[in-house]
């Protein structure tokens, strides 16, 4: 390469780097506010990051998820070539091209050093502004920031017995579950924040205002009503108390009760909900095992392919109609594995597990190579606590299926792995 080219090869590669910080600071800020912002600035991002490919290969590498994410795209499209094909659309909810925020975040995230903890702090407060929005919206049924944009109001009063009826937190999100388990995943970021600044000589300014945002955060998560995000974000606590020690492990939990049992105490729709976790005769649980049994059906008469990806709305009916036809809900499973297995098959539901086991081991391996006081060991146990509940919380629910929530895991996913890779631990180590 000549001295024109290698000059005019750099100049791109800083002018994608440029293009690169800035589109990732506005997925950022985006990030818990608007959907289409998001898209936006991931796509310039995704471009500049292939500039950079071209100009400067040296500077990318292969990510630990080439081959599981590989695999499981390859099963969503033998799902698609084999399954149900007088059935099979590609008009789904949520495709898996989500996944590429992981390899944009995976490279972009882990040159930006010290600023990538101003990132985080960034979007933490953009979070805590819609959490003090969603609250408010729970105690006055006041939904203005759908309105705002010419749509429709989105909040709407939980069906509990007599006066035990509240207004549900929606947010901006078109379903509150999604917007609890997006909620899941900026707590455990406040919560990994805050126990790592304890104890390390951070200011009682600083404490008080990390632990405020864990408070506003969880507060957020109990009015959303997601009996799914609660079991999800107890099963995460109990994580984080493992990562953390015995101590933690019971103050956490202490906290948790406490939380939940005032809340329960002042909130009669909120006990009403916690009773109707184990209520058999609940009609949301009733739904939820009447879907659960067709989606087996499903999976049954297509054991290895599946339905067909993004194909269970098209398909369920004719299941559901042959033992209910006055049911209503006929668009999902309720279950983020049971509506992966009936539409991609075994096939599907293999490289989904391989891909989870994969993306653990990875964050458990870069968690014990860092020290508990660097920034990258509280966002690898800030992703580890937030994706186990978001696992657990995903049996009842599919969350995963919004383009929202899926944006959210598959970035800081990226940013954890990326930052902590093996690089940036032989830069610790010298």
């Amino acid at each position: 390469m000549s001295a024109e080219d290698r000059a005019a090869a750099d100049r791109a590669a800083a002018g994608a780097h440029a293009v690169r910080v800035f589109a990732l600071w506005a997925f950022v800020i985006a990030m818990p506010l608007n959907l289409l912002a998001m898209t936006a600035a991931i796509g310039l991002a995704a471009a500049a990051t292939l500039v950079l490919f071209v100009t400067r290969r040296g500077e990318l590498s292969r990510t630990p998820l080439d081959l599981p994410i590989g695999l499981l795209l390859l099963a969503v499209g033998l799902s698609l070539a084999l399954g149900r094909s007088d059935a099979v659309v590609f008009d789904s909810a949520m495709s898996w091209w989500p996944c590429l925020v992981f390899f944009v975040a995976f490279f972009g995230t882990r040159e930006e050093g010290r600023r990538l903890e101003r990132f985080f702090d960034v979007l933490l407060a953009v979070a805590a502004v819609l959490a003090v929005y969603s609250i408010v919206q729970h105690f006055t049924g006041i939904d203005w920031f759908n309105t705002l944009l010419g749509g429709e109001p989105r909040v709407h009063r939980h069906v509990l017995a007599g006066e035990a009826q509240r207004w549900v937190a929606v947010g901006r999100y078109d379903r509150h579950s999604n917007h609890a388990f997006a909620v899941l995943f900026f707590l455990s970021l406040a919560l990994a924040q805050a126990l790592g600044r304890t104890g390390s000589g951070a200011s009682w300014r600083e404490l008080a205002l990390r632990w405020g945002l864990v408070a506003l955060f969880g507060v957020e998560l109990v009015v959303t009503y997601v009996r799914a995000a609660w079991l999800g974000a107890a099963i995460g606590v109990l994580v984080l108390g493992a990562i953390r020690g015995r101590r933690t492990l019971l103050a956490l939990m202490l906290a948790g009760a406490v939380v939940f049992g005032a809340a329960g105490a002042a909130s009669p729709s909120i006990r009403a909900k916690l009773l109707t976790v184990f209520d058999p005769q609940y009609e949301a649980n009733q739904h939820r095992i009447f879907l659960w049994e067709r989606s087996l059906e499903m999976a049954a008469d297509h054991p290895l392919f599946g339905i067909g990806w993004g194909n269970y709305q098209a398909v369920c009916p004719e299941y559901i109609d042959r033992v209910d036809p006055e049911f209503p809900y006929k668009f999902r499973a309720h279950s983020l594995y049971l509506n992966l297995v009936a539409e991609t098959g075994l096939c599907g539901a293999l490289a989904f597990v391989f891909l989870w086991i994969v993306v653990f081991r990875e964050l458990i391996r870069r968690l014990r190579a860092r020290p508990p006081g660097e920034f990258e060991h509280r966002l690898l146990t800030a992703v580890i606590v937030g994706l186990t509940a978001f696992l657990v919380g995903s049996i009842t629910t599919d969350a995963m299926y919004n383009g929202d929530v899926s944006f959210v895991l598959w970035f800081l996913l990226g940013a954890a792995l990326g930052r902590a890779g093996p690089a940036q631990q032989r830069e610790a180590t010298s």
